[in-house]
Order: structure tokens, then C-alpha cells, then sequence
């Protein structure tokens, strides 16, 4: 009996050593892993910001169309329709400066309806008169959900027009 309480007063010792060894390797795994999701989360986002501000751009260049100059819808839906299989958007879509939808890429010209899909965030356009980026919404039109991207149009302090990109929420 003693000889057996003299073994386990020695490994008692070893058990608590390797407990603790074994809890801070864990401890340490654990610590590694969240360094790693916060450096692809930090990653991502780096990657979602600059592909936003690309669209924003896109969004500000197109304002500035010719077509848009003059008033010409329908040059610029041309345009507009082009760019939107390159690009592989949903739609643009471009609203008056009261927020009437005048065209969208989705339907032939002079086929779309007046009212705005997400209607708070394009009046939040024509409010601030800054561009809008939306939570990703249902659209019925297509078969699954898509967020816009909304620019402001503005010539001589006035607003004209609101540029609108619909993205699919992944990329192909």
C-alpha cells in the first residue's frame, strides 16, 4: 500500500504538469486561430471596401455620360446595358432628381416601372444628396437577393439624376 501511495504521490505531480501543458497548447491554438480570422476578416473587408469604392467611381463616371448631358435616356441605357453584362451587375438602373425611376437595364426601354425597388435608400439620395450603399434586399425580379449601390448625379448644386448599380451580394 505505501509502495503504491509513493508511485502516486510522484505521478500526482507529472498529471498536474501535463494538465497544464496540455491547457496551455490549447490556449495557445485557440489565441492563433482568432489572429487568423481577424486577418481575413480585416483581409475581406479591405477587399469589399475597394471593389465599393471601384463601383462608386464607375457610378461617378457615368454621370458624367455625354448622354447624361443631354437628357438622352435612351444613349445612355445603351451604355448603361453594355456595362452592366461586362461588369456581370443585376441592373443600373437611373432615377430623376425626385426619384422617379426613368429606366432600367432589366427592362427594354420605356418599359420600367416609375417606383424605385428600395425606395427609402434613393430618397435618402435625394435627401443628402450623397451617395448610398444599401443592405442586401430582396428582389423579386430575379431569383435571388442583390444591394445598391447609389450615386448622385449633381450639376450646378442641383440634383438630376441617381445613378443606381444592383450587385449580386457573391462574385462568380
Amino acid at each position: 500500500m505505501r509502495l503504491l501511495l509513493l508511485a502516486a504521490s510522484g505521478l500526482l505531480p507529472l498529471l498536474l504538469v501535463l494538465a497544464w501543458g496540455v491547457n496551455h497548447l490549447v490556449e495557445e491554438r485557440r489565441v492563433a486561430a482568432e489572429r487568423s480570422v481577424q486577418e481575413l476578416s480585416r483581409a475581406l473587408a479591405i477587399a469589399i471596401d475597394a471593389e465599393l469604392r471601384s463601383t462608386l467611381l464607375l457610378l461617378e463616371n457615368m454621370g458624367t455620360f455625354d448622354e447624361l448631358e443631354r437628357g438622352d435616356v435612351r444613349g445612355f441605357y445603351i451604355d448603361a446595358r453594355r456595362m452592366t453584362e461586362q461588369l456581370g451587375w443585376r441592373q443600373i438602373s437611373l432615377a430623376d432628381g425626385e426619384g422617379r425611376v426613368l429606366m432600367r437595364t432589366s427592362d427594354p426601354i420605356g418599359a420600367s416601372s416609375p417606383v424605385p425597388v428600395e425606395p427609402r435608400s434613393l430618397a435618402l439620395v435625394v435627401q443628402t444628396l450623397k451617395p448610398v450603399i444599401t443592405g442586401v434586399i430582396e428582389t423579386p425580379a430575379f431569383k435571388s437577393d442583390a444591394f445598391n449601390v447609389r450615386m448622385p448625379v449633381i450639376r450646378s448644386g442641383k440634383l438630376v439624376y441617381v445613378v443606381t448599380a444592383m450587385l449580386p451580394p457573391t462574385r462568380s
